[in-house]
């Protein structure tokens, strides 16, 4: 019996607490004419459950774009440091390259004074590979 009085009175206070709303004038000084405010204690504590299960979908949501442009920078400091390592030995392997050609470029100079002009361009060429 006292559930039935219990679960009445919960279906005729829910009903009274949606009908019920009061203008809330302060605001309409403030610009917003829009603003409605709770009149009774029950449709206060609907509004207030109501934007308590609206902020937690609202925290789901800014989590999940959080996890998502979490990911999105772990994607781009892989790719950062990828282009990282890359960069380093290409430079390394440029750098290789040049002291080689100017290594060769040294001794056959060095070549041209102790033999003259006398060098053909087989000799030239396997000067070149043979010091590679």
């Amino acid at each position: 019996m006292k559930t039935l009085i219990l679960v009445l009175c919960l279906f005729v206070v829910n009903d009274f607490c949606f009908a019920q709303f009061g203008r809330d004038h302060t605001d309409i000084f403030a610009g917003n004419s829009t603003a409605y405010r709770d009149v009774t204690a029950g449709g206060s504590y609907q509004n207030g459950a109501a934007n308590m299960i609206r902020a937690q979908g609202q925290n789901a949501a800014d989590m999940s774009l959080a996890n998502m442009n979490n990911q999105f920078a772990l994607s781009l400091g892989l790719d950062n440091s990828l282009k990282y390592v890359e960069t380093y030995f290409k430079k390394r392997q440029t750098n290789m390259y040049y002291r080689d050609l100017e290594d060769w470029q040294k001794r056959f100079k060095a070549q041209m004074k102790k033999y003259g002009g006398g060098l053909t361009r087989e000799d030239i060429e396997y000067m070149y590979y043979r010091t590679r």
